[in-house]
């Protein structure tokens, strides 16, 4: 190999390594350390993470409270409602039209929300793709935990293969036996939820942030504007807490249950 060749091939590995992270087609920032440099926490976005807590005594393992982490990604007015459920299925109804007996079980699961505050119409360009999602914190939690659970947002016009994207649930990620698990509970509690292998929506890529739990495998679920939107009575970022109904309860009693189901299995 000649001179001339050999450095033009090392500057074009140098080149390929100092190349910022690239953006998912749509969105405006490539990662959320881009998106936190150009934004104000507490003006354009809020943050919202637990981790539960962890037992230890001599001569006994590390024993966590859960083993489930719950996101929403985009929440807030980003991808409208993700963040209500997140919060419901982890077990946080502080501030929602519920008490303690409205959940079926009181067990409360590790979580991280991000939320679009930006006035409407203006909240898109905080959407970061699920494979370029860097948060550190959300990072920390998803891969210290067994399971993990993420809700997205998409139009009623965007599942395709013949499915009625109509109050539809799509079930992502690399975690298949929870995916045909919960997709087996969904339905039998009369949800229109299935399996998807579409592109864009089925969580399929290894750095989606959901899949990166200690097992390497987790669940998206991606749900339509009308399954979302009947879910309250006033789908606001304002109102929403206050305004859930029956159906909110139904689903996010149904998926925790399905959650503590399979994570039981892995024990």
């Amino acid at each position: 190999m000649n001179k001339i060749l050999k450095t033009a091939i090392l500057s074009i590995t140098l080149f390929s390594l100092v190349l910022p992270t690239a953006k998912a087609k749509g969105d405006y920032y490539p990662s959320m350390t881009a998106l936190y440099a150009d934004n104000k926490e507490g003006v354009h976005y809020t943050r919202e993470w637990k981790q539960q807590e962890a037992k230890y005594s001599t001569g006994s393992s590390l024993v966590a409270d859960s083993n489930i982490f719950v996101a929403a990604l985009h929440g807030g007015s980003i991808e409208m409602g993700t963040t209500e459920l997140a919060l419901a299925t982890s077990g946080e109804i502080d501030g929602f039209n519920a008490d303690k007996g409205t959940l079926s079980n009181q067990t409360k699961h590790d979580f991280f929300n991000f939320n679009g505050m930006n006035p409407p119409g203006q909240n898109g360009n905080l959407h970061v793709t699920a494979s370029n999602y860097d948060d550190k914190d959300a990072l920390r939690l998803v891969e210290q935990n067994k399971v993990g659970v993420a809700f997205h947002g998409c139009t009623d016009a965007q599942p395709t293969g013949g499915y009625n994207g109509y109050k539809a649930i799509l079930i992502g990620g690399l975690d298949t036996d929870l995916k045909i698990l919960m997709e087996k509970r969904l339905k039998q509690a009369g949800f229109n939820a299935y399996i998807t292998n579409q592109e864009l929506y089925d969580g399929d890529m290894p750095q989606n942030l959901i899949n990166k739990t200690s097992r390497k495998a987790g669940l998206q679920f991606e749900m339509t504007t009308s399954m979302r939107a009947s879910l309250f009575g006033t789908n606001t970022r304002e109102k929403r807490r206050t305004t859930t109904n029956s159906d909110f309860w139904h689903l996010t009693n149904t998926i925790r249950e399905a959650l503590l189901e399979y994570e039981k299995g892995l024990n």
